[in-house]
């Protein structure tokens, strides 16, 4: 809301009502004095007077309770305060006419003619108070409701007014602000994108410095909201900037350098809150300094606060505290007797305020030590903030902290347990069921709280029903968001609700049921993408063409315009040109959801973009089978799904817990992060270590469940998505990765019956430190193997864009990126640029059959978002290659050639699947004496390492290549 005010520069409400109630006393004095000089004697005066004052009162409660509330009177107001003005003015009038005029017949023209007069007079003085409104109605705290009323009418009356800068200038400030406002009740971008679009133009253009300046003022408000729910600070970061700018000139008023201040102190925490965003995700922590700038910044605001503000600033600064407490920011509590104090303290008009840090206080006694009688205090103020009205998502937040605070009084008296709990539960669910509604993008975190509360009391069946809302929420807002980025938020909201309910399931032995959840949360996005592409044949095979040819063309509109704003958020709070693309989005996504529902109405078509069934995992299983691997605070599971079977295998893994999950993926994670500076004895500990345990805890019970087959179609959750899982089970069983089952049959189902056109795209890196000396081998090899492969040597990357749908096979000699923060931006190095994985998403190649990533790190999926497997393998696939061959880590150049020259060997153009060239390749690495070595490379490629006497008297026993840091970091995913 809005901290800047005209009384900072006019006079307080409380001075303008006191100024009102005088001028209202002084005008019946008067009113009485002319009584007693027209003769009605002091009796009948008196009485005349009383009854005047009823009217007036009425219409001064009018003009200050319902104009409070609505901010322009509608036409039935100012009709009715017309009357009641009118009214005690004529009624004397007419017995004053009546009673002393020597001629009746004056009478009526008299009175006609007073009565004109006052509503003359009325009218103006309705005028004016409007005119009041319209400067000071923006100040008020309105409900969703009210702010939809308010913008109508500003509507309206914006068409009406013409040219006047004053009164469009108010009237504009106020439809900015009701916009906003409405936001209270539901979240929609086309109010807030407008009241960002008018807010902009006042405080750049308005010709008055005050308004100017409250333009700037409630842009940053509006940018708030913007950071709040897209998570993006940036735009409010400009727009404190322009408030400063637009409060210089008024910086010797008070009221505008408490503002500035008090946004400074907004931005600061927002600034805050995204940094640990990111830290949760991957990221460094945040650095101290941005705590104490939050500090700082609110004792810069409470410097210059009037003591009518302090109150408030006191309870925004608990507000904080408490909420750099809870989000591990700092280490001290705050002592809750001084919160509850200090919301004790704030005036009653800021009633919206005090029932705002309530989540708050509830989150503090769900992670501290608080006595019972503080949280009985808390609970009675949340239940009596639920009693009053209100709307939008607040009930939802208000619901969640009921049932947090309810379940802390469980603890601290466990005999009221069972009764508590349950009550606790339902809150829970209410609180879901609002946020639906009233704020979807707040559904998923509340489900996800029900479900641990659920899980931590051992309630099998509502942990299952809360965990499946949370993924129902995320599914459903996912594929309706508009950019990447923000699908990617929402989807890393609901992470870690798949092993749960898939846990919960399997306690109750519905396993099918577990392998459909799994299936749904697996690779969301890719998994609706792919839907998109496969469509279009099977409109063409039965005839559809015209619905073909359109899906493809929305499809392709879609996929750019997605990629454009494809990040974590962009700021088209204050970018025209970035709002022009969210326009762009907004009509080609309503057009492609008009179009899914027609496509919905053909025969065979009715689960175009439905939620997987266990069908659907059956019949990929007859491919090859699946295993759905996932750890959980409780122990690991694996699901098997074996020719079609009817009912899942489960293996069960009571050493591969969350916590034990989390350590070990961590520790690799941050070996990988090192390789440049830990020597390589210390990487290649770290891996036999990694390595060691997953051969404990999953290979061997797993292999012994499964027994003999051929190969294996590992779809790991989560962290488990992060190891080579693939490089424990190389003497045993052929494994291949799939982001899910439907992606496997997409896969299955492209696969190209003939075409071998060959691209090579390579590029050994211009710095001599960093330079791969292998790559000039690597093309003699590929062109030996394959005559007629197309060579790029150092090409841009839109020349390699360009050729990518003219061959089917892809070979990357180059240097590989992976961006943990943002993974859409990992990328393929050429010519000193990026092939990112945007780049590659927005390409359809529907003739491919598989590309060979020979670059570092080429095959790591983005930390945030493991169970989307963000990365090179899965824009490929969502490209259109059925099969991918990427790397882990970064490999020995001349280790990486044998390898490659090995796998194309094995290959044989086709005759075996990618995954088993892959894995007899790598036994062959881990196998192969120096000897044999040699023998291979004869007359193909120098070997690059001097031999001494000893290695060549010891060559027919030594393994060069024996550890796994040579040959596991090569994964095959797809098929």
């Amino acid at each position: 809301m809005s901290t800047l005010s005209l009384a900072d520069w006019k006079s307080s409400t409380a001075t303008l009502v006191l100024r009102h109630i005088l001028a209202g006393a002084l005008s019946l004095v008067v009113f009485f004095a002319c009584m007693l000089v027209a003769g009605f004697g002091a009796e009948r005066s008196l009485w005349f007077t009383l009854v005047t004052s009823v009217p007036w009162g009425v219409t001064f409660w009018l003009r200050y309770e319902l104009g409070r509330r609505v901010l322009c009177a509608s036409r039935r107001q100012l009709r009715l305060m017309l009357a009641l003005r009118v009214l005690p003015v004529t009624v004397p009038l007419f017995v004053l006419t009546t009673e002393h005029l020597p001629d009746p017949a004056l009478a009526a023209p008299v009175l006609a003619g007073g009565a004109l007069l006052v509503v003359a007079v009325s009218l103006k003085a309705l005028a004016q108070e409007e005119e009041t409104r319209l400067q000071q109605g923006f100040l008020t705290t309105m409900t969703s409701g009210d702010a939809a009323r308010v913008a109508a009418v500003c509507e309206v009356r914006l068409a009406r007014v013409g040219d006047d800068p004053v009164k469009r200038g108010w009237l504009e400030l106020n439809l900015a602000r009701a916009l906003h406002n409405t936001l209270l009740g539901s979240y929609q971008r086309k109010n807030l994108e407008r009241a960002a679009t008018i807010l902009t133009r006042l405080s750049e253009r308005d010709p008055d410095p005050v308004r100017r300046c409250i333009a700037a003022d409630l842009l940053v408000d509006v940018a708030n909201t913007f950071e709040s729910t897209e998570g993006d600070f940036s735009a409010m970061e400009r727009a404190v900037e322009r408030l400063a700018a637009a409060a210089r000139p008024l910086s010797h008023l008070p009221g505008v350098v408490l503002s500035v201040r008090l946004q400074r102190m907004e931005l600061a925490y927002a600034r805050l809150a995204w940094e640990s965003a990111r830290f949760v995700e991957g990221a460094p922590a945040p650095a101290p300094e941005l705590v104490d700038d939050v500090l700082k910044a609110c004792a810069l605001a409470l410097e210059v606060a009037p003591p009518s503000r302090r109150a408030d600033l006191i309870l925004r600064r608990a507000f904080m505290e408490t909420m750099l407490y809870v989000n591990g920011l700092t280490a001290e509590a705050p002592d809750l007797d001084t919160v509850l104090e200090a919301v004790d303290r704030t005036p009653r008009h800021l009633a919206l305020d005090r029932v705002a840090i309530l989540p708050a206080l509830a989150m503090l006694i769900d992670m501290g030590a608080p006595r019972l009688d503080q949280v009985t205090d808390v609970e009675q103020r949340i239940r009596s903030a639920l009693a009053t009205r209100l709307d939008g998502w607040m009930p939802a937040l208000l619901e969640t902290a009921l049932a947090q605070v309810l379940l802390a009084a469980a603890r601290l008296d466990p005999g009221s347990l069972d009764a508590r709990l349950p009550a606790a539960l339902r809150h829970f669910e209410r609180a879901h069921d609002h946020a639906v509604t009233s704020s979807p993008e707040r559904a998923t975190n509340t489900a996800m709280a029900w479900g641990a509360a659920a899980a931590e009391h051992g309630l099998a069946q509502e942990a299952v029903k809360a965990y499946r809302k949370a993924l129902e929420s995320a599914r459903r807002l996912a594929l309706s968001a508009l950019t990447r980025g923000q699908q990617e938020k929402i989807v890393r909201e609901a992470q870690g609700a798949a092993a749960e309910a898939a846990h919960w399931l399997i306690t109750e032995r519905r396993y099918r049921e577990a392998v459909v959840t799994l299936e749904t949360s697996r690779a969301l996005l890719l998994t609706d993408t792919v839907e998109r592409e496969q469509i279009v044949g099977k409109l063409r095979a039965l005839g559809h063409h015209r619905l073909a040819d359109e899906h493809l063309e929305l499809t392709g509109e879609l996929r750019r315009l997605e990629l454009l704003a494809a990040g974590p958020g962009e700021s088209w709070i204050l970018d025209p040109a970035a709002r022009a693309r969210r326009e762009l989005i907004t009509k080609a996504r309503a057009r492609w959801e008009a179009l899914v529902e027609e496509i919905r109405t053909l025969p065979g078509f009715e689960r175009f973009r439905a939620a997987p069934r266990y069908q659907d995992v059956q019949d990929a299983s007859l491919i090859t089978p699946l295993v759905y691997l996932f750890s959980g605070e409780r122990g690991g599971y694996a699901l098997t799904v074996v020719d079609g079977g009817r009912r899942p295998g489960l293996v069960r893994l009571p050493e591969l817990t969350g916590e034990e999950v989390q350590d070990r993926v961590g520790a690799y994670r941050r070996g990988l992060a090192a390789t440049d500076s830990l020597s390589q004895a210390e990487w290649r500990e770290v891996l036999s270590g990694t390595l060691d345990w997953i051969s404990v805890t999953i290979t061997d019970p797993l292999l012994r469940a499964l027994g003999p087959l051929d190969s294996v179609m590992l779809i790991p959750a989560g962290p488990l998505a992060a190891l080579p899982l693939h490089a424990t089970m190389l003497d045993r069983v052929t494994v291949a990765y799939t982001p899910n089952a439907r992606v496997l049959s997409d896969a299955a189902a492209r696969l190209p019956s003939a075409g071998s056109a060959h691209l090579m795209v390579a590029d050994p890196g211009g710095d001599a430190g960093n330079r791969l000396h292998a790559v000039d081998d690597e093309i003699t090899m590929v062109r030996r193997r394959f005559p007629g492969t197309r060579v790029l040597r150092v090409p841009r990357p839109q020349q390699v864009i360009a050729e990518l749908p003219r061959h089917s096979i892809y070979h990357f000699a180059c240097h590989g990126v992976v961006d943990h923060r943002d993974p859409l931006e990992s990328s393929l190095l050429v010519s000193g640029r990026r092939i990112t994985v945007k780049d590659i998403l927005g390409e359809r190649l529907p003739g491919a059959r598989m590309a060979v990533l020979s670059a570092c790190e080429s095959g790591v999926p983005g930390a945030s978002l493991l169970d989307e497997m963000v990365g090179l393998p899965s824009a490929m696939l969502q490209a259109g290659v059925p099969g991918i061959i990427g790397t882990l880590w970064q490999v020995d150049d001349f280790a990486t050639l044998l390898m490659v020259m090995r796998f194309y060997e094995l290959w044989d153009g086709g005759r075996r699947p990618p995954a088993q060239a892959l894995r007899q390749a790598q036994r062959w690495m881990r196998d192969s004496t120096l000897t044999e070595f040699l023998r291979y490379v004869e007359g193909a490629v120098p070997w690059p390492y001097r031999l001494n006497r000893k290695a060549r008297r010891d060559a027919d026993h030594v393994r060069p290549y024996a550890h796994p840091d040579y040959w596991a970091a090569f994964t095959c995913t797809g098929i």
